[in-house]
């Protein structure tokens, strides 16, 4: 008999029943509940309960105990119903037709990733596996803020006081110290002229192309470096300097189908004129330069006609709710692409204790310095948990580590729940982290090589109360899967596994494994749990140790 949950969810719905997963403290792994078949069939809820139990039993009662309980039917599992999940593997999942490009992380060009573009790019890699994980085609594209006002106000304070010596001995933490030294001398006069040198940029002044180039380069060595280390690879790398000539096409269209109007020189969508409760969005300046929506548009069209994506999801923060809705109604107006094949999957913003991080003041935590920090952190914890092991061992242990940590403490948290970004609590090693996440696996996997024995699920002919409740945990996996892919919420997987990891440090510290009557038996349970976390740990891109 199958023993996935999904497989029996979908047998039972077939046939009438309402499938309900049961509470913890509860050892029936599910219900069934009768009130909707009841209605159907015009038969009373208890009639209709007695006979469904005594028909069930013939088919089911092999492998579960049903009992009435509080007007549903739950079933317990028997030892071969327990017997059978220990030896069922995983499925994968059939392969879907549809292709799906996620845009995620999209740092800005000539400053450094902070803390806040780490959750768009966790997020964002964790949801294109889970889509992969469903059996979907994905396409990774990153779309860089490489174009726009910001670079005017920086190529006009690097021709002031700029030195390209010091560019190429400091690199990205030269121009960000730029940037931020104009925007604290910042005046409407300053202002005027970063735009013109932004405008200068746009219709192709070599100077200032050469500037913006070398600007690009310096900051992709450290944007690379973070990507190497986080273990994610993009399939498509855009900046919006790539549509600086299309989003020009895309204003001509606008107004040519009436959708944008001239204004003052400058062109607008007036939605209320469209019949649409949006406000007013610009799509180009007075002075005919491009504005970041004209080019997000002129993005989009080519997302579907030359990357044959069939859907786009934008993992992108919550600020920019207004945004989407405004570009991906002007996208349906135009013809370029429907609004149920777009979807923004947001986020709310990290903080500092101190408030909202923002590169304009310089009130920010660094990724970089962010990783560097609690690498060493782990270093000297491990070090000291375990002084035997080589430095080069400390090194490997530390880096997995520090990555599972940054990515968990991102998932672990409801995408729509802001984020206090406090660096002494991300740095414990102990409670809700993955540190302990970490732990739990090495101790399984301590367990099985220091048996002499190989795990046989036969030979399991009675469970403890703490393996029942540890089998009831990993047989809801496909339920978090599911959960989390439908709501675009990793989170109810980062905390099922936070609860699954604590319900076998129980079974470990109650039940002894090694040298026990069913150690083959026993070993099963614990390979299960090791699997299981393998998976988990796939998909929300947490690394495996063998030892801590």
């Amino acid at each position: 008999m199958k023993t996935n949950l999904l497989f029996l969810k979908k047998t039972f719905e077939e046939k009438g029943y309402s499938f309900n997963l049961t509470p913890e403290h509860i050892s029936a792994f599910f219900s069934l509940g009768l009130f909707e078949k009841a209605k159907k069939e015009r038969k009373t809820l208890k009639e209709l309960l007695q006979n469904e139990k005594k028909t069930l039993e013939e088919s089911f009662g092999k492998y579960f105990e049903i009992k009435e309980e509080n007007n549903f039917l739950n079933f317990y599992p028997k030892e071969s119903f327990l017997r059978n999940f220990l030896k069922e593997k995983f499925e994968k999942k059939l392969e879907k037709k549809e292709r799906y490009l996620i845009e995620y992380s999209a740092p800005n060009i000539a400053k450094h990733m902070h803390v806040g573009h780490l959750r768009s790019t966790i997020l964002g890699e964790v949801l294109a596996r889970f889509f992969e994980q469903e059996g979907y085609k994905v396409v990774r594209m990153n779309y860089f803020g490489d174009w726009g006002t910001q670079f005017g106000k920086l190529i006009y304070e690097y021709k002031k006081t700029g030195n390209e010596k010091k560019l190429k001995e400091k690199g990205i933490d030269y121009l960000f110290s730029l940037y931020v030294d104009f925007n604290k001398k910042e005046t409407p006069e300053l202002l005027a002229k970063a735009r013109k040198e932004f405008e200068k940029l746009e219709k192709g002044d070599k100077e200032n192309l050469r500037l913006w180039k070398l600007f690009y380069d310096v900051s992709i060595k450290e944007f690379e470096n973070i990507y190497s280390f986080l273990d994610i690879k993009y399939d498509v790398i855009r900046g919006e300097s790539d549509y600086r000539e299309s989003a020009r096409k895309v204003v001509e269209d606008a107004l040519e189908k009436k959708i944008a109007w001239k204004d003052n020189g400058a062109v607008v969508v007036r939605f209320e004129d469209l019949g649409t409760k949006l406000s007013t969005l610009l799509l180009q300046k007075t002075d005919e330069t491009t504005i970041y929506a004209s080019r997000d548009i002129a993005s989009l069209k080519e997302r579907f006609e030359s990357l044959k994506a069939d859907k786009l999801i934008y993992v992108v923060s919550s600020q920019q709710d207004l945004h989407f809705k405004q570009i991906f109604e002007i996208a349906e107006l135009l013809g370029y692409g429907k609004k149920e094949n777009l979807e923004h999957v947001n986020y709310e913003l990290i903080f500092l204790p101190e408030g909202k991080m923002t590169t304009r003041t310089g009130i920010v935590v660094f990724a970089r310095d962010l990783i560097n920090n609690l690498n060493k952190k782990a270093r000297e914890t491990i070090r000291e948990k375990n002084p035997n092991l080589s430095d080069k061992e400390i090194d490997e242990i530390a880096g997995k580590i520090t990555k599972s940590t940054i990515c968990f403490e991102i998932l672990k948290y409801s995408r729509n729940r802001k984020i206090i970004f406090n660096m002494k609590e991300a740095l414990d090693f102990k409670g809700d982290t993955a540190a302990y996440l970490l732990y739990s696996y090495v101790r399984a996997k301590k367990i099985i090589s220091k048996s002499k024995k190989n795990a046989d699920p036969e030979k399991k002919t009675k469970f403890s109360k703490e393996e029942i409740k540890l089998l009831k945990e990993m047989f809801l996996l496909d339920n978090f899967l599911t959960l989390s892919f439908e709501r675009r919420e990793p989170s109810f997987l980062a905390n099922y596994c936070l609860s699954l990891s604590r319900k076998f440090n129980d079974f470990y510290e109650k039940k002894r494994v090694l040298g026990s009557d069913e150690e083959e038996g026993e070993l099963a349970v614990v390979e299960k749990f090791v699997k299981t976390l393998e998976k988990i740990f796939l998909v929300l891109n947490l690394e495996k140790l063998d030892k801590m």
